[in-house]
Order: structure tokens, then sequence, then C-alpha cells
């Protein structure tokens, strides 16, 4: 069963497939109270997120290592799989971030290694560790942040605002303000025409005009 929710506006997706369901739970709502997103889906085997990575395209991908395929046992060989399935698979989305979460702390540096060879994570999510949430959400916050800095180092980014009729789109310069502020590399560019009242808008050679 997938578990969903829906947040803000921002169009970050992320699937959580761990079968402790409280643990999922958990990350799902630190998730929420951090970061806007669109949905977060939520799956207990590799065989239900695998299916679910064929028809969405997912941002960030938290995985237990330690996971039934459906309804068998648990084991880090599912999670493993599932994880070099998404590396080669062309059928699979590959989201741009994955965390990998165990509480099994004696094999951890064997699931690391795995890891490691596509440049992602793993973090010990046991009961010995209480920071496993915050590093989570550290991680997450790293890459926003990096995929930020890349547009500002973009050059060919443009932006025009365009106010409507009946007013004089005060808001405009608020704007060129506030891309400037945080995104310092981008060509904005404030389109004005004046106070455009309902009478010239029915007048066809005037608004051919503008």
């Amino acid at each position: 069963m997938a578990k969903s929710t829906r947040q803000g506006n921002n169009r970050l997706k992320f699937i959580i497939v761990d079968d402790n369901k409280h643990r999922a739970s958990q990350i799902m709502d630190v998730i929420a109270s951090e970061v806007n997103f669109s949905s977060c889906d939520i799956f207990e085997n590799t065989t239900s997120a695998r299916a679910a990575m064929r028809r969405t395209n997912y941002d960030f991908l938290i995985l237990d290592v330690v996971l039934p395929k459906l309804d068998d046992t648990p084991s880090s060989k599912n999670g493993l799989d599932l994880l070099r399935m998404i590396t080669t698979n062309p059928k699979l989305s590959k989201p741009r971030k994955i965390i990998g979460i165990t509480a099994h702390i004696d094999d951890i540096s064997d699931f690391r290694d795995e890891f490691q060879k596509c440049c992602f994570s793993i973090i010990e999510a046991s009961n010995s560790n209480r920071l496993w949430k915050k590093l989570i959400i550290d991680a997450v916050k790293y890459d926003l942040s990096s995929s930020v800095s890349k547009l500002k180092s973009e050059k060919d980014i443009i932006c025009v605002s365009v106010h409507g009729i009946r007013t004089n789109g005060d808001w405009q310069q608020s704007l060129d303000k506030l891309i400037d502020g945080h995104i310092g590399n981008v060509d904005s560019h404030i389109f004005k025409y004046g106070y455009f009242n309902a009478i010239l808008f029915f007048l066809p050679f005037c608004r051919r005009y503008v």
C-alpha cells in the first residue's frame, strides 16, 4: 500500500521504501515539516516501489536496505537489488538523490560500499542514533541548495514579468529585487505598458499597439 500526502506548491516528489511503518511515518513527518513538496509515497516492499518508479519520476528516494520483496522475509539482498536496478534499468526513473537507511549497524559498512558506488549515502537509522532524522533532512537540503547554486551559475536564464490591465505593475519591482537577491545571474526584464483601462481593452487597434 502506498501512502501519499501533499503540501505546498513545489513539484518535488519523495518516495519512502521502508517496511517499518512507524519509521516511515516519522520520515514523512519530518520531511513535511522541513521541505515543501508535492507528493510523498510510502511503500513497504521492493516490488511495489519498483512498480511506482516505472510510472513516476521521483526526486528523492529514502530506501531502507533490509526489505521484503513482497510478503517474504526482509533481506538486505532485496534492498540492494532495487538499488542496482535503479542504476541499470532504463525503465525505472532515477531519483536525483537516494538516501539509504538501516538499523543493522553491523552490516552498514557493507551497505555503504554499494551506495557509494553511485555517490549515494547511507544513514544508521537506529534507536542508538538520535540524529538520523536530522541527517536525512540535512542531505535533502544540501541537494536542494546545490541545485540553487547550479541555477546561479547559469547565465542564460531570463525572467520577463508582464503586469495585467488596470494596474501599474508595482509588484514587478519587488519580484525583480527578490530574484536578484536569491539567484544573482538571472537576466530580469520588466515589461510595462501603463494603466490599460477596460474601454481601451475593447478597442482592437489599442490592444494591437500594446
